[in-house]
């Protein structure tokens, strides 16, 4: 069997040897994990059931995509429009809730969070979700205030 470098304690083991420095910190990592709102917030079955029920609301649709590309995608996530880690409040909070596809929620919504147009893209998810409840389902009727937003920004999303 082969040796290896253990990246915790430094020292040369058996490559399926897990030493003591790196049973407790994997503990360690485990119990900082378990202690984030977050994790606390995802595994609570209080957050399940509501998460399936807003994908089942809004009938599995991702709402970005309906709205601003004019497709039908599943949503496979909800998102916080506003992050809960900022007000605890809004983790359960339907109205800060609104279904995405995985593809929509990492790769646009994400990055556009980390740019100067988090807010308006906010308030867009905001009144995309009005829009829903008050029976306006235009297919793409968003495309254009969204690419306003980008361009606005110099976003190239």
């Amino acid at each position: 069997m082969g040796k290896v470098s253990c990246p915790v304690c430094g020292r040369i083991h058996d490559r399926n040897y897990i030493c003591e420095a790196k049973k407790k910190a994997k503990l360690d990592k485990s119990k900082r994990d378990r202690s984030r709102l977050d994790n606390k917030v995802f595994s609570s079955s209080k957050w399940k059931k509501l998460r399936n029920r807003i994908v089942e609301d809004y009938n599995n649709i991702d709402l970005f995509s309906y709205y601003i590309f004019g497709k039908v995608e599943v949503a496979e996530v909800v998102h916080h429009i506003v992050e809960f880690m900022q007000d605890e409040e809004l983790a359960f909070d339907e109205d800060n809730l609104i279904p995405l596809s995985n593809y929509t929620h990492l790769s646009i919504v994400h990055k556009l969070y980390k740019t100067k147009c988090k807010n308006e893209i906010q308030n867009m998810l905001r009144d995309m979700i009005k829009d829903y409840w008050n029976d306006n389902k235009e297919f793409g009727s968003y495309k254009e205030r969204y690419n306003k937003i980008v361009k606005e920004f110099g976003m190239n999303i």
